[in-house]
């Protein structure tokens, strides 16, 4: 009966396929940093990655060899944090990144590492690869921002321009618009 209490309560806050957070305490942790980073001045910096065409994918390869993908990219993302940054899945294919005491330049720094990453891997089905992309929507606090939701949708602004601007980009919506997008170069 503790188990099974403990277990619940843990799948709440866990993702028990990626082992990362949940949307719902992803949230909670926000709000919390948020005002932390009002408090103390500093950086508070947010991604958000979404899996390029990942509804196709899942129908081609089905939902086993979803479930895999979603598995790497959460890998992926882990791999580029520091001790003080929260990673969560908040939908299907999304993830969503909290950098604390970070900036824009660092995430989009962070960010493209985990785009190449992932295109570099790609995804290997039944013996060959295929091509995999992710897209990413960076966002700072700033003073207008009245909670971290401000914060996650200017992110997810960000993140829906570069799906736009053709995918497999990460788009700061915080910089010139001749700095704001990086990714693979158009011919």
């Amino acid at each position: 009966m503790v188990i099974h209490t403990l277990e619940s309560r843990r799948d709440r806050y866990l993702c028990p396929l990626t082992g990362l957070h949940n949307r719902r305490p992803f949230f909670e942790s926000g709000q919390r940093e948020f005002q932390q980073s009002l408090l103390h001045q500093e950086p508070l910096t947010l991604l958000l990655i979404g899996v390029d065409d990942f509804t196709n994918l899942n129908e081609r390869f089905g939902d086993g060899q979803g479930d895999r993908l979603v598995q790497d990219v959460a890998v992926a993302i882990r791999s580029e944090l520091g001790n003080s940054d929260l990673a969560a899945r908040v939908a299907s294919a999304e993830f969503a990144v909290m950098l604390c005491g970070q900036d824009v330049q660092t995430a989009l720094a962070i960010a493209e590492r985990i785009r190449c990453r992932i295109a570099d891997q790609g995804v290997i089905v039944d013996g060959s690869r295929h091509v995999l992309s992710i897209s990413a929507g960076v966002s700072s606090r700033n003073p207008q921002d009245a909670g971290f939701t401000d914060l996650y949708q200017r992110a997810d602004a960000a993140l829906k321009q570069a799906w736009m601007s053709g995918r497999n980009r990460t788009v700061a919506n915080d910089l010139s618009d001749l700095d704001r997008c990086v990714g693979p170069q158009q011919d």
